[in-house]
């Protein structure tokens, strides 16, 4: 593609004297036959499931060789449906960055979605807050109806050049709010990934936030059926009792415990993510910056109720690798009361009626 309509500039991403990534017009027929070739050289040798499809965002006007302006978007959709018609038994993904051409990706013949968040909500990627992530997460699954899941490339501790390490509570606390609202984070490789460009390691991970993640990681496949397999969000009503932390639906806020509800096959399900020693609400922790929650040790909670339960039950990634256990409640009307076992970064407490 170019960036004239008289194809005299091609249309190129330099990347710092390392190299140039030239653009293409994904919609081109030729193209579209000549990548299905290649990667039917590489499934001829590798037994990958498929793979995953980029795009560099909004560019401004752009023109095939002919001087047509691109409809970026459309040719995504094209795109997508020319590789799975090609080999309808690869997966296949498209990064929507900062959610661009989602309205086109999300119909298409991906298996789940996948998107790069920089700040297009918001407008401000320095300041784009655990709000804004999750309104943009949201605003990618809207395209599908919420019938297809979503994995965020979300990059942590962005700003930091120095060599040292990626700071613990701004990761758990991102990972929380994604993962009870639904979603995944790409955030490993061979090292954490804390930039766009994989290779960059400047930062590494300390052995306790290594361990940590193993049991995020665990407690999101464990309770997958209640966290990313449909159900309904709605606003709970929790209280803290006898305490002065303070308990407030979503969106976070700076200083109390955000409540998360969904109602999944019949159950109550309810997320408590602590932000109540939070130094910053910016979901990114540019600077690594966010403080560590204190634990609150055994919180008396009341939570409003829509029947008599049958039972609660607690799990948290931050105790005993996620195992769930079982909650001694009193009702009073329409109220349970519960002691949790503790809280540090996340719980979710379960309602079985």
């Amino acid at each position: 593609m170019f960036n004239d309509q008289n194809h005299t500039e091609k249309d190129f991403h330099p990347l710092s004297g390392r190299s140039s990534i030239y653009l293409t017009n994904a919609g081109n027929p030729e193209w579209q036959q000549y990548l299905i070739g290649r990667n039917n050289d590489v499934y001829s040798v590798f037994g990958f499931d498929g793979f995953h499809i980029d795009q560099l965002g909004y560019r401004g006007n752009r023109y095939d060789y002919n001087g047509n302006l691109i409809d970026f978007p459309a040719t995504y959709q094209s795109f997508i449906n020319a590789m799975k018609l090609a080999r309808p038994e690869k997966n296949l993904l498209f990064n929507a960055v900062a959610g661009y051409g989602q309205d086109k990706i999300a119909p298409a013949q991906v298996d789940f979605l996948y998107a790069e968040i920089w700040g297009a909500r918001s407008g401000d990627n320095e300041n784009m807050s655990y709000a804004d992530l999750i309104s943009e997460m949201n605003d990618n699954l809207s395209k599908t109806n919420y019938q297809k899941n979503i994995v965020l490339a979300a990059y942590m501790n962005y700003d930091v050049q120095s060599s040292g390490f990626v700071n613990k509570p701004g990761i758990l606390l991102a990972d929380a709010a994604i993962f009870a609202w639904g979603g995944a984070h790409l955030e490993l490789g061979e090292h954490y990934l804390i930039s766009e460009y994989f290779p960059k390691n400047n930062l590494q991970m300390r052995a306790d936030l290594g361990k940590a993640l193993i049991n995020y990681y665990d407690f999101a496949v464990a309770y997958q059926n209640l966290l990313r397999d449909g159900g309904t969000f709605q606003t709970p009503n929790v209280s803290f009792v006898n305490s002065p932390i303070v308990a407030e639906n979503w969106p976070a806020a700076k200083g109390k415990v955000a409540t998360i509800g969904k109602k999944v096959n019949g159950k109550d399900i309810v997320h408590l993510i602590n932000f109540a020693d939070a130094t910053t609400m910016v979901w990114r922790d540019n600077k690594g910056t966010q403080a560590e929650p204190k634990l609150i040790s055994s919180p008396i909670v009341d939570i409003q109720v829509t029947g008599t339960p049958s039972k609660v039950w607690f799990a948290s990634p931050d105790i005993d690798g996620g195992v769930a256990k079982m909650l001694a409640f009193t009702q009073t009307g329409n109220k349970i009361t519960v002691t949790l076992p503790s809280l540090k970064y996340w719980d979710m407490v379960v309602i079985e009626y």
